[in-house]
């Protein structure tokens, strides 16, 4: 079951939430994929070390981290990913990689990417791998408050699509 410290967050503001519980998942796609989520939805949490101090960064779930963009856009001289070690203990109640998006849970800054559809949904772990909330998108802006950024979160990079010839046809390939 989600700690409660979490649980009493989102009721004292009024935020419109559910839980939901599903089999065991450790990347934020198995977890997308599992629950039917389009992976635009399905936001991943990212430990960052900005300048020496921990932060989070919510994106999609297909979605990286450009650290030297992020920098420069929330204005700091170094960005990049925290270590395990680095952060084991500052999440508690928390399974290592499901940690959801709280600056007020945990006292550091939240960063959010801008892909995700403020119409939509936004699903993300609910402190275990088992758990997710999902909640409107606007709800989480209202409750969290993120700093919603455009350049340090990227999509993959995606290469050329080629055409490929097979029996007298054409096919696209994308890979």
């Amino acid at each position: 079951m989600s700690f409660q410290r979490f649980i009493n967050h989102l009721n004292t503001n009024q935020a419109k939430f559910s839980l939901e519980t599903h089999s065991n998942a450790y990347t934020a796609q198995e977890v997308a994929q599992r629950t039917h989520v389009h992976g635009l939805n399905m936001g991943k949490v990212v430990v960052l070390v900005c300048d020496g101090c921990l932060a989070l960064c919510l994106l999609p779930a297909h979605f990286h981290v450009d650290c030297l963009s992020l920098a420069e856009e929330i204005g700091v001289s170094e960005v990049r990913l925290a270590q395990e070690n680095e952060f084991i203990g500052h999440f508690p109640q928390c399974e290592v990689g499901a940690i959801p998006p709280f600056n007020t849970l945990w006292g550091i800054p939240v960063y959010m990417s801008f892909a995700f559809d403020i119409e939509q949904d936004i699903v993300f772990n609910a402190g275990q791998w088992s758990e997710i909330v999902r909640m409107p998108c606007k709800e989480y802006i209202r409750v969290e408050e993120p700093k919603i950024i455009s350049k340090g979160a990227q999509p993959p990079r995606l290469t050329p699509p080629k055409v490929a010839r097979r029996r007298g046809r054409e096919s696209l390939l994308v890979h």
